[in-house]
């Protein structure tokens, strides 16, 4: 999960450059100088009754504000990630994510005017209230003490960084046999090889007599 969740922020950043295309996920009509414009009959199918279709009308871009959330989102993760000042534990990424996006969509829902509902309420801020709720209990369980999720090593300081990689075996590069043997050879010039060739044999003349 903490591997995938930047990865996905950044896609949902792209994909939603989709919406430009086909003239969906935009607001209701605004008179902000970033408004779009939406073909008449596409007003018609997606903004309802509270509005009247009119050519002149300009409205919000939401897909590209989400856009900009998701990009956030992403830089936040990536920087987080690689944050030592704090004691994460595996997985806290993507709950961090599903927090950070939650928070987002929810605001943005409020502008948009074709999302589903039940009840009166905007499904996608039913579901962003209810991933914030999960991912927030889920970080509260996984620090409290005596917490047995281990801790993410890249958010350690060095020292325990390179102890935690050592208990877990990760970074060791393992001695085969053919360099531990090479290790072990000491490499003499000519000269010395004779020499030492020479009191072998006699040693080995003494050893004789």
């Amino acid at each position: 999960g903490d591997i995938i969740a930047p990865g996905l922020a950044l896609a949902q950043a792209i994909g939603r450059w989709g919406n430009f295309f086909n003239q969906a996920a935009f607001g209701r009509p605004t008179t902000l100088p970033w408004g779009i414009p939406i073909d008449v009959q596409r007003q018609r199918e997606v903004i309802g009754p509270e509005f009247s279709a009119d050519d002149s009308l300009r409205f919000h871009p939401t897909f590209a504000y989400e856009m900009i959330w998701d990009v956030l989102n992403f830089g936040l993760l990536m920087w987080l990630g690689r944050q030592t000042r704090f004691r994460l534990r595996e997985g806290d990424i993507l709950w961090v994510y599903l927090i950070f996006y939650s928070v987002g969509r929810f605001a943005i829902e409020e502008l948009r005017v074709d999302s589903a509902t039940v009840g009166g309420l905007k499904t996608p801020q039913i579901v962003s209230i209810a991933l914030i709720l999960l991912a927030w209990t889920m970080l509260i369980i996984r620090h409290r003490p005596g917490s047995t999720v281990p801790l993410s090593p890249e958010n350690l300081p060095e020292p325990e960084r390179e102890l935690a990689y050592a208990a877990a075996g990760v970074g060791v590069e393992p001695v085969t046999p053919r360099v531990a043997r090479g290790a072990r050879v000491r490499r003499v010039s000519a000269s010395v090889r004779d020499k030492d060739a020479g009191t072998v044999a006699v040693s080995r003349v003494d050893e004789a007599r």
